[in-house]
């Protein structure tokens, strides 16, 4: 059915037909009373066009506007193969009366989907949306995201969306681009098969990758970094933000978990998620690293101990989070806010809330261009790791990248023979990749940093053979769920701007008083995004609320989540991976919590309406105290059902976790792996747990903190192998060459400790060594199936004795 000649298409005519059908009920023609109801504008809403113009926006269908195509183009390139063979045969079933008798749970007597008048296929699709059947409610969640979230981002050969003049929306005056360093001069040529050799290779460039690289390039060791993804030089940078989706986000910003209910938004670009992300920089907050440093915990990691707990010194992390927070510029000095996240201050100020001013890594708050930083930076505005690190790395002389890299395995060979019992029964010897059809095999002689993040580096091991059960495990995403409000007349323009400036942790505690509760934050709204965010209460609703959407601003919950998921490699689908993951319900009674104190702050604020993303309607137009609580009563009642309320993710965390023990952990206080010497993770995907706050400071400094215990350990191996250790000196001249990173203290080791590295040394012999008698458990499946084939015998034995 969907194997065609061209790559683009996937569809025969019958589904094409049933799919210009859906995306027409999506992006309806709005005629007649209802357009007029819309066009008298009765909530007093900025409105941008003429009324002659926005009837014209009402009238024009999804289809008319070339939506058809770009939508196959979508499910064919995009989607795995799994869902899209589920799409394919939903179209297919539409397209016939039985078919859609099947889908819609109605009489075979009713045509197919795509001959039903219009109110009738919007009946249909609001049946789906809250029908009790979860399969229902997932085919439309998916099939409204992709059309909605294409309808206003994609562009066409001028860069222009045909809708985005209705709402105001426009892309930023050209900055000039940032050119300090020609990132792109370092990239590698990749043309044939190719075989190379360096003293350290890196998978990934994002916040563990990039800190990672510039720690041992600093040191004199010659590092690659292969990306996955592509390295976009800011010239390159358009801020448009459908192209910024297929170029730089995981999957084109379609990700979900495998129930769908959950949009997953990960950077899958040069830089990683530093690139894409929304520059709210917030350092570990203290009740996670005194969670984390538990003597008697499940982690037991004194390194992350903070002085309220007995410490008399500063830690290496203490020291790696200062250093990081002054590279990347780090400062609540100075911040500019934007309507929406004023709205925030506002709010909680009268309501005497806890808010706060959150510190940026952008050079300029004030800047309208900040809040496009989210599609790539053409200004350099915002520090991160391409600006900073790997700038940094370059300058050293002793770096260079391969982008569009796809890592297949770690290569390893058996550890050392002799000598004193170790956890690790293998020793990295480098990498294995693939790069525009060319095989790259690269040797590491002196170690491998996987850095892919929390969705990729397990995949990798998974891939390279190894079995520690806790790999891909644990993962944590920081559930996020929306509240929209509208400020008639404001012309909020919530896309402008510094995106994230505040956060509120008002509910910061958590139902239980345990420190898993939420964060309430500020989001970046643009076009696309929003469109397949907001419920979809049918046609002439959605394109009333997309016509105010310049007086539109969101709020956010994000929960630090006691449920973690699995993330798994998938084998039909190169370089995916499959994540199961689903909100508890401690989870969600903390969510609703954060949902009542978002609706009250809009309100205080002055929001004329305000809406949550449930699929059912739940709108509040009113500033009546008792008919606000009447409308926070309703939301709480509704709760969060699987694909009834938009959830979504953008930070993905712990798959990897650091701990003391292969039975708890995959990688030690070092970041090195308990099964395999001389390979070490540093990302995301070491956090213990979810990080109760956006994780980009608290990734960047782990990564430090592992590169610099590392840098230590080599250096010492070379000191006793009689070669120098000093500072080093490169092609590119000394590290003054460094500008302001050479005023960071602790950010670069220019010095060798040799007493901190031999006592570093012997903690980390000694600790393998005590943990060689605790082999990390093999794959979950098989220990299953020796519990079941056990229970078996057992069973068989007791009946035999009856």
């Amino acid at each position: 059915l969907w194997i065609m000649a061209d790559d683009n298409k996937c569809l025969g005519e019958g589904s094409r037909r049933a799919l210009a059908a859906v995306i027409d009920t999506f992006f309806a023609s709005i005629t007649g009373d209802e357009a007029d109801a819309i066009l008298e504008n009765p909530h007093g809403g900025s409105r941008e066009t003429s009324r002659e113009e926005q009837a014209t926006f009402l009238a024009t269908t999804g289809s008319s506007a070339g939506m058809v195509p770009r939508v196959e183009e979508a499910i064919a390139t995009v989607l795995t193969l799994q869902e899209r063979t589920e799409v394919v045969l939903l179209l297919g079933a539409l397209n016939t009366r039985f078919g859609s008798s099947a889908v819609l749970c109605c009489l075979p007597t009713r045509p197919a989907f795509a001959d039903l008048s219009a109110a009738e296929r919007e009946a249909a699709l609001l049946f789906l949306s809250t029908s009790p059947l979860g399969v229902h409610r997932k085919a439309f969640n998916g099939l409204k995201r992709l059309i909605m979230g294409l309808a206003m981002s994609f562009v066409d050969d001028d860069g222009k969306n045909p809708f985005w003049r209705h709402i105001g929306y426009s892309t930023p005056t050209s900055p000039k681009p940032w050119k300090e360093h020609d990132l792109k001069s370092h990239l590698l040529t990749i043309d044939k098969d190719t075989e190379l050799e360096v003293d350290a290779v890196i998978v990934g460039s994002g916040a563990g990758g990039g800190v990672t690289a510039a720690v041992l390039a600093a040191q004199g060791y010659s590092v690659l970094v292969l990306e996955k993804g592509q390295l976009v030089a800011p010239e390159e940078v358009d801020s448009l933000e459908q192209p910024a989706f297929t170029n730089m986000y995981e999957k084109s910003a379609l990700l979900t978990n495998t129930t769908g209910d959950l949009s997953i938004l990960a950077g899958a670009t040069f830089g990683g998620g530093t690139t894409i992300n929304w520059a709210c920089c917030i350092p570990t907050p203290e009740h996670v690293r005194k969670e984390w440093a538990d003597t008697q915990g499940v982690h037991r990691l004194p390194v992350f101990s903070t002085s309220g707990e007995g410490a008399t010194e500063s830690t290496d992390f203490d020291r790696s989070q200062a250093a990081i927070m002054a590279r990347i510029g780090a400062s609540e000095e100075g911040v500019v806010h934007n309507a929406a996240n004023q709205a925030l201050l506002d709010g909680c100020e009268k309501l005497g809330y806890h808010a706060k001013t959150t510190a940026q890594n952008l050079r300029d708050t004030s800047a309208k261009s900040a809040g496009w930083t989210c599609f790539g930076d053409k200004a350099g505005n915002k520090q991160g790791t391409m600006v900073t690190f790997l700038t940094d790395a370059v300058r050293t002389g002793n770096a260079s990248f391969v982008h569009n890299c796809a890592v297949k395995r770690v290569t390893y060979r058996a550890a050392d023979a002799g000598g004193a019992p170790t956890s690790a029964k293998r020793r990295a010897t480098g990498i294995e990749a693939e790069v525009d059809g060319f095989a790259l095999r690269i040797k590491a002689k002196r170690c491998v940093v996987v850095s892919c993040g929390s969705l990729q580096t397990p995949c990798i091991l998974q891939r390279s053979g190894f079995t520690n059960a806790h790999i891909g495990r644990h993962l944590a995403l920081h559930p996020v769920t929306g509240i929209v409000a509208k400020f008639n007349g404001k012309r909020v323009h919530a896309y402008e701007g510094a995106p994230m400036t505040t956060v509120s942790n008002e509910v910061e505690p958590g139902p239980k008083n345990d420190g898993y509760g939420c964060k309430l934050e500020v989001p970046s709204t643009h076009p696309g995004l929003i469109s397949s965010s907001i419920p979809w209460h049918g046609g002439a609703a959605v394109k009333a609320h997309l016509l105010d959407t310049a007086d539109a601003a969101a709020m956010i919950v994000l929960q630090r989540d006691h449920g973690t998921g699995v993330v798994t490699n998938d084998a039909w689908n190169p370089m995916g991976m499959k994540v199961n993951y689903a909100v508890t319900d401690d989870d969600k009674e903390s969510m609703i919590d954060g949902m009542d104190k978002c609706i009250r702050i809009l309100a205080a604020a002055g929001a004329d309406e305000i809406m949550t993303t449930h699929s059912a309607a739940h709108v509040h137009r009113t500033s009546d105290a008792a008919a606000l609580d009447a409308y926070v009563e309703k939301v709480r009642l509704s709760g969060i059902k699987t694909n009834s309320v938009g959830v979504f993710s953008a930070h993905q965390m712990g798959s990897c976790r650091m701990g003391y023990s292969p039975n708890t952990s995959v990688v030690d206080e070092d970041g090195e792996m308990w099964e395999c010497d001389n390979l070490y993770l540093a990302d995301a995907s070491t956090l213990p747990t979810a990080s109760a706050a956006n994780p980009m400071v608290t990734t960047l400094s782990i990564s430090h903190m592992i590169a610099t215990k590392l840098a230590q350990r080599l250096k010492q191996e070379d000191v006793e192998a009689g070669k120098p250790a000093g500072k080093p000196t490169t092609s590119g001249g000394d590290l003054s060459t460094y500008g302001n990173a050479l005023a960071v203290p602790a950010l670069y080791v220019y010095e060798h400790d040799s007493v901190a590295a031999v006592a570093n040394a012997t903690k980390r012999s000694e600790r393998r060594q005590a943990m060689a008698s605790q082999q990390p458990p093999g794959p979950w499946l098989p220990r299953y199936l020796v519990a079941a084939a056990v229970m078996t015998a057992i069973g068989a034995a007791f009946m035999a004795r009856r």
